[in-house]
C-alpha cells in the first residue's frame, strides 16, 4: 500500500498536505476543511463574490463545502505557491470529537463563518505545518491536533471575507440535500448508515452530519426514524398487509421497536391507527378484505 494519502478520495482518512499548489481555474469546491498556508504576499482568494489578498504569517481556515478560487500574482515563484492541508474529523472517532478535550477545537471549527483568518500565530503553527509528511505516522496525528489547538487559541483577523455570508450556493446545497433524502427515501428497508449516504455525496461523515442537521433542522437518525415512520403509516392505510411485515419493510429491526416509535410520533399503536384510518381506503382500487385482515394483525 501506498504511504501517500489521497485527498478527495476514501482512501484519504484524516489529512493531506498539497505544497506549492498551482492556481485554480474555476471555483473549486471541496467537502474537507482546508487550511490555506500563504508562502509570501502574492497569493489572492476568491470566495463567492469577495476576494482578499493572503499575506505571509497568515493562515486561512476554509470550512467544508465552501468553494475557493487561489491566484498568484505574476512575480510569484513557484516554490513560494501556497501550501493547503485538507483535513477530515471522521478518523478521530465521534467519542473523541464529543469529548470535553475537544470541544475548543470543535468551537472554532463551527463558528459561524465559513472562512477564518488567522494571524499573529505562534512560529510552532509553521513549524507543525512544515511537519506533515504525507505518511501513516502516528506523529502526523498529533501534529495536526496540535495545529488545531494552536488555532483554537489563536486571534482572528478581522479582514474583508472573514464575515462572508454568500460562501456557499444555495441551489448547490439544496440539491445535495435532495439527492440525501432520496437516497433515504429509496432505502428505508435497509440498515442506513450515516457513511452510506456521506459517500454519496463525496463527503466524511462528520462533515456530512452537520451538514445534514444544519439544513434540515433534523439529525440523520432522526430523519431517518421521521421517513420510516411515515412509510409505515402509509402502507397500514393503503394495503392490508400484518403490521410484521410493514415494520421490516420501513427498516425497523424488531417490532416492538416499531410499535414504541410509532406511538410517540402518532400518540397510537400501529393497530389503533390502521382501524381509525380504515375508511380512509374505501376509494382505493386494490383494496382486499380489510376487515378479515385486521383480525389476525399482530402489533
Amino acid at each position: 500500500m501506498s504511504s501517500r494519502i489521497k485527498a478527495k478520495t476514501f482512501d484519504f482518512s484524516l489529512f493531506d498536505i498539497h505544497r506549492n499548489i498551482d492556481a485554480h481555474e474555476k471555483m473549486t469546491y471541496c467537502a474537507d476543511y482546508i487550511l490555506i498556508k500563504p508562502n509570501d504576499n502574492s497569493c489572492r482568494i476568491e470566495l463567492s463574490l469577495k476576494s482578499g489578498r493572503l499575506q505571509k504569517g497568515e493562515l486561512l481556515l476554509l470550512s467544508p463545502l465552501t468553494p475557493f478560487k487561489l491566484s498568484y500574482d505574476k512575480q510569484c515563484k513557484d516554490h513560494l505557491r501556497c501550501d493547503a492541508l485538507h483535513f477530515r474529523l471522521n478518523s478521530l472517532g465521534q467519542t473523541f470529537i464529543d469529548s470535553v478535550q475537544f470541544k475548543p477545537i470543535m468551537d472554532m471549527l463551527e463558528r459561524p463563518t465559513n472562512a477564518q483568518l488567522f494571524h499573529a500565530l505562534e512560529p510552532e503553527c509553521f513549524d507543525l505545518i512544515a511537519k506533515f509528511n504525507n505518511t501513516f505516522a502516528f506523529s502526523q496525528v498529533i501534529y495536526l491536533l496540535q495545529l488545531l489547538e494552536n488555532l483554537s487559541k489563536a486571534e482572528i483577523l478581522n479582514r474583508e471575507f472573514d464575515q462572508e455570508q454568500e460562501i456557499t450556493s444555495n441551489q448547490r446545497i439544496e440539491d445535495r440535500i435532495q439527492t440525501a433524502i432520496n437516497y433515504i427515501k429509496e432505502n428505508l428497508s435497509e440498515p442506513l448508515m450515516i457513511r452510506d449516504v456521506a459517500r454519496k455525496l463525496n463527503m466524511a461523515d462528520s462533515t456530512f452530519s452537520r451538514f445534514f442537521h444544519n439544513n434540515t433542522g433534523k439529525t440523520f437518525r432522526q430523519f431517518v426514524i421521521e421517513q420510516r415512520i411515515h412509510y409505515a403509516a402509509k402502507q397500514l392505510i393503503s394495503t392490508d398487509l400484518s403490521i410484521s411485515t410493514i415494520s421490516t419493510d420501513a427498516g425497523f429491526l424488531s417490532l416492538s421497536n416499531f410499535n414504541s416509535k410509532f406511538k410517540v410520533q402518532f400518540n397510537a399503536t400501529p393497530r389503533e391507527y390502521r382501524a381509525k384510518r380504515i375508511n380512509l381506503r374505501e376509494n382505493i382500487d386494490n383494496q382486499l378484505c380489510v376487515e378479515g385482515q385486521l383480525n389476525n394483525l399482530n402489533s
